[in-house]
């Protein structure tokens, strides 16, 4: 389908363009969101257009679409939308340069947003030489690659970083267009067209980097991937940049994929020798005469230990040590650390020297000196710990370390890695409250093996600090050894700290299911008391199968479940408030979350059904529903509920008392609620490529049927009629979507 010239052209243009808000109101981006995708398709020059012109400049009219917004668990961005948008136009070559040139300066602003969506994620996609996610030729795409180096260097440089070759790549495709196809390619991706963009690719990564030693270590990790001229193209790179600017850190690198190679000789990846001892020729040429710059390729590399275990690293890293003490004394061990990946490997080699205290003391204060509050003054405190004991060491601690400027979080950073018990729990309660406190804020919730006081004392001083979670994260492994109260206790102070930079940093939904599941083995946690708090936590609870205690009282208590309903819904009567509590908005939200995976029918068990029980029930919930003024919405839920009925024994659905409550009650809204769930229940489903409507239509059939057999429940034959119809009409829309699908391929 073509929409490039001509009247439906011009009309979706104009009423795109005419949008208020659309040039300089980035609130309009957000909340067009999901709709931003389809527009962009139907009109895809205005809203470039519009975004072009926000992004003049410093970008400030749009900068707040990468705004964070904090969801139940994780936080959420709108900025989603623009990016489908973006992709979607990029597949046209018409609009390809401009669609790229518009991400590249949201690559640009992008404020560093923690998601996989992100502006130079779908730029990388867009570009990839192996996976076809644009019909721009491989003339377009290049010249817009330079274009964005020349215009916006760093952006090009991190675009070029991410098209290297690499046998890792993986793809998941960019969002496709519905309907605007563009002109498509006329063959298939050929190996030689791939590797000649990746030649052209590598070829601007070299130029880009020059003899910048950074620069040029990116392209150096994955040359092994690269065509042969293309290797030999980075070897002189390298050269070139080793002669002019000799860089320890390039050199490592160098030493680095040497010493892998050579490891992994037999691997199909690896060099063969002859090209390998090239390599291994130039990282002897420029070999450092610094004994730490030779050594530091030890202590940067935690897989060494695991991938060659025929060579003892953690010897060669002792004797570094120990020589680079002897020679030059704590100073040389300051100046390792500062240039090494991994200090902790550092300080294990610093273990076996046994040195005195008076040399521990050395090295902790010119530590603490140099690098404040870091891994390795922390290694060295605990070493210092165990050779001079607690007090000792509390008393040096207050004296040397506390007293100073700034010395509150190294001391505290050196606390952290003695052990965890409650001597040195109580020696932090003797430096004062701020110690304590900042000691208990910043801990981290070790798994707890010792007696189940000392837990219970653990608990006890995380939520001292309001840090509940950490307290539960303590106990994971031992929660039988928390009293009931207890852990409801910290549930609920859990529930109210969510917010809390705790969340971001745990595996939330597994442990607070691990703390329900305790819960549920025990007789004294009652279940009003269980079912407050899954109703607060229920959005955890989505895809699980444990069975709600909440699900069960509601089926027995009409009032609460007219409560959860209130929770969520206005009155009929009730205006919409301008603004609304946090708390209340959760409690909406986690209301909802209830109601919507509510289906247990009540006095419903098997296939027997308690009537007076369930009237009982549908009557109370539509008496407080009418008297609160909710009973559309009330009844539209009751048929929800409904809507689980198996089948009868007369081979129709619903059950026939069912069938006498819908006649009961003659309500359409019940019937709505009815249908709309019916449907719901479909769930996620897949179809083949042109299967159109069959399915569809079976349900169809499927519903005619129980509606012939429904003759003596009249209000019930209708609505299975209307389901009926309701699915012969998707049937035909798959069909039209089929039959474009076909057209379009």
């Amino acid at each position: 389908m073509k929409f490039d010239s001509g009247l439906g052209q011009k009309f979706a243009d104009d009423l795109v363009g005419s949008l208020p808000g659309l040039k300089d109101d980035y609130r309009l981006i957000v909340a067009l969101r999901d709709q931003l995708p389809l527009l962009a398709e139907a009109a895809p020059s205005p809203l470039l257009s519009a975004l072009e012109l926000m992004l003049e400049g410093q970008a400030e009219a749009i900068k707040p679409v990468f705004n964070l917004k904090e969801g139940f668990l994780t936080p959420r961005s709108d900025h989603t939308g623009l990016l489908w948008a973006l992709e979607g136009i990029a597949w046209e070559p018409a609009y390809f340069r401009r669609a790229v040139m518009v991400l590249a300066r949201l690559v640009a602003i992008d404020p560093g947003v923690k998601l996989v969506n992100k502006p130079i994620n779908s730029l990388r996609e867009i570009f990839l030489p192996w996976f076809r996610n644009t019909n721009a030729s491989p003339a377009q795409r290049l010249s817009a690659i330079d274009e964005i180096i020349a215009t916006l260097p760093d952006v090009g440089w991190e675009l070029l970083r991410g098209l290297l070759p690499s046998a890792h790549a993986v793809s998941s495709g960019t969002r496709k267009p519905l309907l605007r196809t563009g002109e498509p390619p006329s063959k298939a991706l050929t190996k030689r067209e791939v590797w000649e963009m990746y030649s052209q690719i590598i070829d601007r990564a070299i130029s880009v980097a020059g003899s910048d030693p950074v620069k040029l270590k990116p392209l150096l990790t994955g040359f092994h991937n690269y065509s042969l001229p293309d290797q030999e193209k980075v070897f002189k790179a390298v050269e070139r940049s080793l002669s002019n600017r000799p860089s320890d850190e390039l050199w490592s690198q160098l030493r680095d994929v040497v010493a892998k190679h050579n490891r992994f000789a037999d691997a199909a990846w690896a060099l063969p020798p002859d090209q390998l001892k090239q390599w291994k020729d130039l990282a002897s040429k420029f070999e450092p005469k610094d004994p730490i710059s030779k050594a530091r390729w030890l202590f940067d590399d935690y897989l060494l230990d695991r991938q060659d275990k025929d060579t003892d690293f953690a010897a060669q890293r002792r004797k570094v040590v120990a020589d680079i003490y002897k020679n030059n004394g704590a100073d040389g061990i300051i100046q390792l650390v500062s240039v090494v990946k991994l200090p902790h490997f550092v300080t294990e080699a610093i273990s076996s020297l046994e040195l005195n205290a008076r040399e521990l003391a050395e090295l902790i204060s010119l530590s603490v000196e140099v690098f404040g509050e870091s891994q390795f003054t922390a290694g060295i405190g605990f070493l210092f710990h165990n050779r001079i004991g607690t007090q000792a060491a509390i008393r040096w601690l207050k004296e040397n370390v506390l007293s100073s400027n700034g010395g509150l979080l190294v001391g505290v950073g050196v606390l952290l890695n003695w052990p965890n018990n409650l001597e040195t729990w109580d020696a932090v309660r003797s430096l004062g409250d701020e110690v304590e406190r900042t000691y208990w804020q910043k801990k981290h919730p070790y798994w707890m093996d010792e007696t189940p006081d000392l837990l219970l004392e653990c608990i006890k001083r995380f939520r001292a600090v309001k840090r509940p979670l950490a307290g539960l994260e303590a106990a994971l492994n031992k929660l039988k050894n928390i009293p009931t109260d207890l852990l409801l206790t910290l549930l609920d102070e859990i529930r109210e700290t969510l917010g809390d930079s705790d969340r971001a940093h745990s595996n939330i939904s597994y442990e607070i299911e691990r703390a329900f599941e305790e819960l549920d083995k025990r007789d004294d946690a009652s279940d009003l008391a269980i079912a407050r708090l899954e109703v607060a936590y229920h959005p955890l609870f989505r895809f699980s199968d444990r069975p709600m205690r909440v699900h069960k009282i509601i089926a027995e208590k009409p009032g609460d479940y007219y409560e959860l309903l209130a929770n969520v819904f206005r009155a009929e009567d009730e205006e919409h408030p301008e603004e609304q509590p946090a708390e209340q908005v959760a409690l909406a939200e986690a209301s909802y979350a209830v109601l919507s995976n509510f289906k247990t029918i009540p006095g419903l068990y098997e296939k027997h059904l308690d009537v007076g029980k369930l009237t009982t029930w549908i009557d109370e919930v539509r008496r407080r529903a009418a008297e609160g003024k909710r009973a559309a919405v009330a009844d539209q839920y009751i048929g929800h509920i409904l809507a689980h009925s198996p089948i009868d024994d007369d081979g129709v659905w619903p059950l026939i008392a069912i069938r006498e409550q819908i006649e009961r009650l003659k309500s359409d809204q019940l019937q709505h609620g009815m249908q709309i769930e019916k449907f719901n229940m479909r769930g996620v489903y897949s179809k083949a490529v042109y299967e159109g409507g069959s399915e569809e239509r079976q349900f169809a059939a499927q519903y005619r049927g129980y509606a012939e057999k429904a003759a003596a429940w009249p209000r019930t034959q209708l609505m299975l009629r209307e389901i009926a119809k309701s699915w012969e009409a998707d049937a035909e829309r798959e069909d039209t979507s089929a039959r474009q699908r076909k057209m379009r391929d």
